[in-house]
């Protein structure tokens, strides 16, 4: 996590330590995306809403290094995204069937599903959703194939969605092609870019 600038890198010292770690990004930057993507402005800061990954780790003692979430190319993929209450929130981390659930939908909603080689559990867990199997309490009202429906309020395409895409794009292009923003991650940028056939 850096300043506006990328100037500085944010540290973290924990309490009782003398050590200062590098300062892990808050989902700031997954927020922003999803809610560009719904076409609510990047300004907006609705109290008790919380951004939540569908994908990542499921380890019920939370233990293990969530590699999905980690990956630069599937942390702000929108098909990896849901704005959830925050009240629950903790249903994306510990209520198997509700991640289930939420993968489904999103699988049909996008038509993807994340590929990490060497992920724990993730083939399987990608190969029971593809297969199409949900829970009797899955909502009739979300799609159960791909373009068969969509989820009850969901935003369509419009101008807002394009105009937050194409300045997007132009932020993006600014900082490959400045010479100013140092610790600008350029080289993952560019892995993104290229995994996800993006032009800036």
């Amino acid at each position: 996590m850096c300043d506006a600038k990328y100037e500085r890198q944010y540290t973290n010292t924990k309490r009782g330590g003398t050590t200062a770690e590098p300062k892990t990004e808050p989902n700031i930057q997954a927020g922003k995306a999803i809610r560009q993507a719904m076409g609510i402005p990047v300004s907006w800061r609705g109290f008790n809403w919380t951004v939540c990954h569908i994908w990542g780790i499921d380890d019920p003692a939370f233990q293990q290094s969530n590699v999905i979430v980690r990956d630069p190319c599937y942390y702000s993929c929108v098909g990896n995204l849901v704005l959830l209450p925050t009240p629950l929130k903790a249903l994306t981390d510990s209520v198997p069937e509700i991640k289930h659930m939420l993968r489904v939908c999103a699988y049909h909603l996008y038509g993807w599903l994340p590929d990490i080689p060497g992920a724990h559990d993730l083939a399987e867990r990608v190969e029971l959703v593809r297969s199409g199997q949900v829970f009797p309490d899955y909502p009739d009202s979300w799609p159960r194939k791909f373009g068969e429906k969509l989820p009850p309020g969901t935003l369509r395409y419009n101008s807002n969605i394009e105009e937050a895409i194409q300045k997007r794009k132009r932020e993006i292009k600014l900082r490959l092609e400045s010479t100013s923003y140092p610790m600008y991650p350029r080289d993952s940028v560019k892995k993104v870019l290229e995994f996800w056939r993006i032009e800036v």
